[in-house]
C-alpha cells in the first residue's frame, strides 16, 4: 500500500475527530475542577477504538487497513487527548492540589479502560449476530 493512501485516512480521520474533541470542550465545558469535554472525548474515543480493533479484523480483509487508520490512528488518535489530558493534570495539581488531580485521573482511566472493554465486548456481540457484513 502506497504511503500517500494510507496518509490520506488518517489526516481526514484526524482532522475529524479533532473537530469532535473541539466540539466535546466547547459543549460539555473544559472547566479546571472537572474537564467533561476531555473527559468525554477520552471515553468514547476509547469505546470507539475497542470496537474498531475488535470488528475490523473480523470483517475485512480488504477494507480493514484503510478503516483501521481512518477510525483507531486518525479518528480516534484526533479525538483521545493524552496530552490535553497531561496539561489538564499538571493545571489541577498546581492550582487544585493532587487529591483532585488524582481523582480525576484514575476516574477517566478507568472509565476508558471500561469503555475500551465494552467496545471489544459489544463488537464481539455484534459480529456473532451476523449484523457486520463483510466486504
Amino acid at each position: 500500500m502506497r504511503l500517500a493512501t494510507r496518509l490520506l485516512p488518517i489526516a481526514i480521520g484526524g482532522a475529524l475527530g479533532s473537530l469532535l474533541r473541539y466540539w466535546f470542550e466547547i459543549h460539555l465545558g473544559s472547566s479546571l475542577r472537572f474537564p467533561m469535554g476531555i473527559f468525554a472525548a477520552n471515553i468514547i474515543g476509547s469505546f470507539i477504538i475497542g470496537i474498531t480493533l475488535t470488528l475490523l479484523p473480523l470483517v475485512s480483509l480488504r477494507a480493514g487497513p484503510l478503516l483501521r487508520l481512518f477510525l483507531a490512528t486518525g479518528f480516534c488518535g484526533g479525538l483521545t487527548t493524552l496530552s490535553t489530558l497531561a496539561v489538564s493534570l499538571a493545571e489541577q495539581i498546581t492550582r487544585l492540589g493532587f487529591g483532585v488531580a488524582g481523582l480525576y485521573a484514575i476516574i477517566t482511566v478507568s472509565a476508558g479502560v471500561g469503555a475500551a472493554i465494552l467496545g471489544r465486548i459489544i463488537g464481539k456481540l455484534w459480529y456473532g449476530r451476523g449484523r457486520v457484513v463483510s466486504s
